[in-house]
């Protein structure tokens, strides 16, 4: 961890998210150099919005699953021609402004047949041609089933319409890289069908492997081995022989570029159970796995002391039972005032929480980049959220 951010922890007020943007290019430099050079790498910014003036260097495109995200990541700077516009839900009236707004369209994925009639009647509409990727289900609500995708491809060539690639997104969290293979394979195999019988020619494959990040101290994994990443790389390349591939990752990418910063403000002893309360809760902070606190991620305690060593459970400012951020911690002569460093709290953790609950702040988020810590985004009050203003129609 570096002094800059012990140093915040020691003087900024809590609580506060930072995120280290240097980091950044080790892990996506680190991520290429298991991929062919085909390959492109895709951050999903619904993980963090904030990485992406950090990410905008370092990846291919970016995957965009709402308007708002699209309306952050053109005030960011995104050109349209490295936006991948997906979502569940595309409104009319957002996706035809997404039209009317760029000279070059971005990509659009199609969740289901009536999207894909969405998106060719825009582009009919704007004599424009809008390059769509049908996205194929992995048995859940997102995508479509093969037979519905090969129903848009049956439907002939359209001047305004051309199906450039396959969107495949089958979870997060994922560490079966056998499976891995078995997907890119099969999904590779559709595309090389869709070519064969319909005369689709797949120019890409958008593949979320969802590779998992080990969270808590006590993982049995902790790190991806040679032999899974040799598995992961083989199937890139062997899948990269129908089509390229892009490799569209969130988490993988961001979470370790984040901390949580909140002070301990109150400590007590429960029926033997010693507590300490801080300023933060599980309204800003959620890691992917946590059930009730029961799993120990990293945490410095600023400052470090030396002394006597008792097990903590750390709870937060909520006003329910359910906000324990993590149980039985060891620290050593913790004491009102100090501040705890949550480490890996770079993806979903301040956005995956009831952040509106009991209209506390939001935190403030910093930015260390080139060893320099900025502000970007001050502390705010959300009481207007739940104040009712009424206005007569």
């Amino acid at each position: 961890m570096k002094k800059q951010v012990f140093e915040a922890a020691e003087r900024l007020k809590t609580p506060f998210y930072i995120y280290d943007t240097d980091g950044l290019s080790d892990k996506v430099n680190a991520l290429r150099k298991h991929l062919p050079s085909s390959a492109e790498v895709c951050f999903a910014i619904k993980a963090n919005p904030f990485l992406i003036n950090g990410m905008k260097p370092l990846v291919d495109r970016f995957e965009i699953c709402s308007f708002g995200e699209y309306l952050i990541a053109k005030e960011c700077g995104v050109r349209p021609e490295k936006m991948f516009i997906s979502g569940v839900i595309k409104k009319p009236e957002e996706t035809k402004r997404i039209f009317d707004e760029n000279e070059v369209l971005p990509v659009f994925t199609a969740e289901s047949y009536h999207q894909f009639l969405l998106l060719r009647e825009l582009a009919h509409e704007a004599k424009r041609t809008v390059l769509i990727y049908p996205r194929l289900t992995s048995g859940n609500k997102f995508g479509m089933e093969q037979e519905v995708i090969e129903r848009i491809a049956s439907e002939g060539r359209d001047p305004f319409v051309k199906i450039a690639g396959i969107h495949y997104f089958p979870g997060t969290q994922k560490n079966n890289f056998k499976k891995m293979a078995e997907e890119l394979s099969s999904v590779a195999s559709f595309a090389k069908e869709l070519k064969e019988e319909y005369g689709v020619p797949i120019e890409r494959i958008e593949y979320g492997p969802g590779l998992f990040i080990s969270y808590f101290v006590h993982d049995k994994r902790q790190t991806i081995s040679d032999e899974e990443w040799e598995i992961f790389e083989n199937a890139v390349c062997e899948a990269s022989e129908t089509a390229p591939v892009t490799i569209e990752l969130g988490r993988f990418l961001s979470a370790e570029t984040g901390f949580y910063v909140t002070e301990v403000m109150d400590e007590k002893s429960n029926e033997g159970v010693n507590y300490l309360l801080t300023d933060g809760g599980i309204h800003q902070l959620q890691y992917d796995g946590q059930i009730g606190g029961m799993s120990i991620p990293c945490i410095t305690q600023v400052p470090a002391r030396q002394g006597e060593e008792k097990t903590w459970s750390i709870a937060g400012i909520l006003c329910t039972i359910n906000d324990v951020m993590v149980r039985n911690v060891p620290l050593s002569d913790i004491r009102i005032g100090d501040r705890l460093i949550f480490e890996k709290a770079g993806a979903y953790s301040a956005d995956e929480g009831m952040a509106l609950f009991l209209s506390h702040e939001l935190p403030a988020v910093y930015i260390l980049s080139g060893g320099e810590l900025s502000l970007a985004r001050e502390m705010r009050e959300t009481t207007d959220f739940h104040m009712e203003r009424r206005k007569e129609n």
